[in-house]
């Protein structure tokens, strides 16, 4: 029976190594370990050798239980190595996720250094700059910005140095086809490991949006150059009847007729002659109160009086003011005298 040779287990502060009597060899020695790792071992048992340090020699139980000590060792590390590969993984997904969104996000990212030069972009602020990603790194923010506006944009940063609060602004930018495009940008200032900070910005055309508010602001104005031209024509009427009619109806008419220059004065004159008042003849629109209003106070004095009412506006505008509800008389301005005169006769009548 061939007897075996001893066995001995030889273990050191940098390295464990199991060996025989017939030379050493590794237990768990895979047959394609590379050449630096075999490097590696003879390197450990010379430094045990240098150091002095002598085998352990053990039994073979002994061996055994080390032996699945070290196998169990090993796959506790090769689940660790299996949860680190994964969490990579992962990360890895959540950084694409991460890539996709910034790139493809509605509004342009921008980040720049305390001398504007832009550091980072996504896809949407080199589309919106109308220029190639390579041609917006490293160049300044300024760069893009038309000579007009640029003022504007130092004066903005350097208000956020001074105040760290986010800073609102809009400005023309020169996009690469030489096209200028009207930009809104919102800047906040981060501080980490660099001192003096660095910008971030969010940034979307704003063409569309201002060409909207203009014609928002054309419409106000035609709205309001509408109702003066309104104004201008129920005053010229006014004034054309009184220099062109009064003198005719008082000749043409058997009536009397005491005029007033506004509500206030036709209030007075009805308090000292309102029981000798037919009729009211008032215009629809008229500074303070309106005739629809003159009229309702008169009648609760006098229920019985009757009334005309006039206007230089269109019809329908004279009725929003109340002028024909519970089928008041109305006229419109301008008319002839004799027109206005048979008008007050079917009034009265």
């Amino acid at each position: 029976m061939r007897s075996e040779s001893r066995r001995f287990f030889e273990v050191g502060r940098t390295g464990v190594a199991i060996g025989s009597g017939c030379g050493e060899r590794h237990m768990f020695e895979d047959s394609k370990e590379s050449s630096e790792l075999s490097n590696i071992r003879r390197r450990a048992e010379a430094e045990l050798k240098r150091r002095g340090e002598l085998p352990i020699h053990m039994d073979t139980d002994d061996v055994r239980r080390l032996v699945h000590e070290l196998r169990t060792h090993q796959l506790e590390l090769e689940m660790q190595n299996e949860k680190l590969r994964q969490t990579h993984l992962e990360l890895i997904e959540a950084r694409d996720r991460y890539a996709e969104l910034y790139n493809f996000a509605p509004v342009g990212y921008l980040t720049t250094d305390e001398k504007d030069v832009i550091l980072e972009a996504n896809l949407t602020a080199v589309d919106i700059l109308g220029v190639a990603r390579e041609d917006i790194l490293e160049k300044r923010l300024s760069d893009f910005i038309t000579r007009q506006d640029q003022d504007l944009h130092y004066l903005y940063r350097r208000r956020l140095l001074e105040t760290t609060t986010p800073q609102i602004y809009e400005f023309r930018i020169r996009k690469g086809d030489e096209t200028h495009s009207w930009i809104r940008m919102e800047c906040c200032l981060v501080k980490g490991e660099d001192p003096v900070g660095r910008y971030r910005c969010v940034f979307s055309a704003v063409d569309d949006l201002r060409k909207l508010e203009e014609q928002l602001r054309v419409a106000e104005r035609l709205k309001s150059v509408g109702a003066l031209a309104g104004g201008v024509a129920h005053e010229f009427n006014n004034l054309l009847m009184g220099i062109n009619g009064y003198v005719e109806f008082l000749q043409e008419s058997v009536v009397d007729l005491a005029q007033a220059a506004d509500a206030g004065e036709a209030e007075e004159i009805f308090r000292q002659h309102g029981s000798n008042i037919d009729m009211l003849l008032t215009d629809v629109v008229m500074p303070g109160l309106s005739g629809h209003q003159l009229y309702a106070r008169l009648t609760a004095h006098l229920p019985e009086l009757k009334v005309l009412f006039m206007s230089g506006y269109d019809e329908q505008a004279a009725m929003n003011q109340n002028a024909r509800e519970s089928g008041l008389n109305f006229v419109q301005k301008p008319l002839s005298m004799g027109e206005l005169n048979r008008k007050i006769r079917i009034v009265l009548d």
